[in-house]
């Protein structure tokens, strides 16, 4: 079921200047002209396989929209210092160099051939945890947004999480962007719409209203999408027919009316001819996502949960469901972050 609330009015915004960027930083001003100077800076996760594709496709995409720096990271093991052993393992010291070598050609081969003019720049680090080390190296260059790739047992076209996501989806202080698997075959050349997830919570309206300014900002179409998903099922000898049904209708109605009272409220985001609003019912989050038309230059915009310490990534269960079943990119926004 599929219910669109029209905005009533059309008000022009002039004013971007407090929301330059869904990648923020306080800092960017003073930052090292080597690492991107005052440009806005995207980290990338590089993986050791194809899926590494599917992240770079994403990571240059955003670069040419936000005009940002890119910075791969390739995560590899430690290499152990068995000093009362004799020393560190030569062949796997060789081992590790090999490989980091084939994956940072590779990876740079194909920025430069696909994104000619994306400022690129690549680091090998030692470090146990892929997550960790990815978030030492953002905070290390001040990094904007983490772009991680699908995990490894996602199905095709779908963002799966594995487990540098789910641990970055809760610990990351920066917003992380995620690439669905087989995202390097569909790459569009610009971003043509901001999907925007919309509950009707105070992190979530706050979200709302960066994301619809930066489609104005960007000229692209923004869509508000609520998804309303049944929980449990409702039965007892003494209850109706149908009482999940009159249950789901009054939730739908609910999520309706918060929708408007968003439009009312936040006039000055809305343009008749390039925002809309949908609220969509489904059975659960894959039966929900099926229902929404989605685009090949669509992103998916989430706030994190409300639950998590601020300026956290946090994920409730609904997020995680739609997420794993979301089959374009999508971010993830810390909770507070500006």
């Amino acid at each position: 079921m599929r219910i669109s609330i029209e905005p009533s009015a059309v008000i022009e915004t002039s004013d971007f200047s407090a929301y330059s960027s869904l990648m923020k930083h306080e800092d960017r001003a003073n930052r090292d002209p080597h690492n991107g100077g005052g440009k806005a800076h995207i980290l990338v996760g590089l993986s050791s396989d194809e899926r590494a594709l599917d992240q770079l496709a994403l990571a240059g995409l955003l670069a040419e929209t936000f005009e940002a720096t890119v910075t791969c990271v390739y995560v590899q093991p430690p290499r152990v210092d068995r000093t009362r052993h004799g020393g560190v393992d030569a062949e796997w010291v060789a081992y590790l160099q090999q490989e980091a070598d084939v994956v940072i050609s590779g990876a740079t081969s194909w920025v430069k051939n696909t994104w000619p003019r994306v400022d690129f720049h690549t680091r090998v680090i030692d470090e146990r945890s892929v997550s960790r080390g990815l978030r030492k190296i953002s905070a290390e260059l001040g990094c904007d947004a983490i772009v991680i790739g699908p995990g490894s047992h996602g199905g095709a076209g779908h963002i799966g999480l594995g487990s540098v996501a789910h641990n970055l989806l809760h610990t990351s202080l920066v917003p992380v962007f995620l690439a669905p698997k087989g995202y390097a075959a569909r790459t569009t050349a610009s971003i043509d719409r901001l999907v925007i997830g919309f509950r009707d919570t105070t992190e979530s309206h706050r979200i709302a209203e960066r994301a619809l300014l930066y489609a104005q900002q960007l000229n692209v179409d923004a869509e508000l999408l609520t998804f309303v998903l049944r929980s449990t099922k409702i039965s007892g000898a003494r209850i109706g027919r149908d009482p999940e049904a009159m249950i789901m209708a009054a939730v739908m109605e609910r999520e309706q009316e918060a929708l408007s009272a968003f439009v009312q409220q936040h006039p000055a985001v809305f343009r008749a001819d390039r925002v809309s609003s949908v609220v969509i019912q489904g059975n659960d989050a894959t039966d929900a996502m099926s229902q929404y038309d989605w685009g090949n230059g669509d992103l998916f915009v989430l706030a994190s949960s409300a639950t998590e310490t601020l300026n956290r990534v946090f994920l409730g269960s609904n997020t995680h469901a739609l997420l794993r079943a979301c089959p374009m990119p999508a971010v993830v926004v810390p909770r507070g972050s500006d």
